[in-house]
């Protein structure tokens, strides 16, 4: 216990711990930098590690995706329903797309049992993706429902849904 707070194995307690250490590190500039150039050893050390497992031990379970999404602004024309300036993105990737959520003891939210997980390199996606993109793969399409990432920045995770 700290303060009261049981600093190992609450979320409080993770949150505190989190502060005082980047109170520590901001409070002088040289712990700064060592903090933020651990981080990025560890995100790419993470990333290359990952990447060779993706194209060795675990070739099988890793899928290309490719995602296409149109995005429109300006005021949209209500007779034709069209918008006056439209941009088409298109953005490719892999991942190990389709794990099971069925053996995970906490599910996401608004999980659904054919729901699949996905593992995704970011530095292997060339765009940020987002809820609601839809992803095109050898098993069909997906929709995203919800993404995350590790502490790291190295991985997304993210929650696909088969559409029909």
């Amino acid at each position: 216990l700290l303060n009261g707070i049981d600093v190992a194995t609450t979320p409080e307690g993770f949150k505190f711990t989190y502060e005082q250490f980047v109170k520590e590190a901001n409070s002088t500039p040289a712990k700064g930098l060592f903090v933020w150039s651990v981080s990025g050893m560890i995100r790419s050390k993470v990333q290359s590690k990952l990447a060779k497992a993706f194209n060795t031990k675990l070739t099988d379970a890793v899928y290309p995706f490719t995602c296409t999404k149109v995005i429109n602004s300006g005021e949209m024309d209500f007779e034709t329903e069209t918008y006056p300036e439209s941009e088409t993105i298109i953005y490719t990737g892999r991942g190990v797309l389709f794990g099971s959520y069925l053996k995970d003891l906490v599910k996401p939210e608004n999980y659904q049992v054919e729901d699949c997980k996905a593992t995704v390199l970011q530095n292997e996606v060339n765009a940020v993706p987002q809820v609601d993109d839809e992803w095109e793969t050898e098993k069909g399409f997906f929709r995203i429902i919800d993404i995350g990432a590790d502490p790291t920045g190295s991985i997304w995770k993210i929650q696909l849904r088969k559409i029909n």
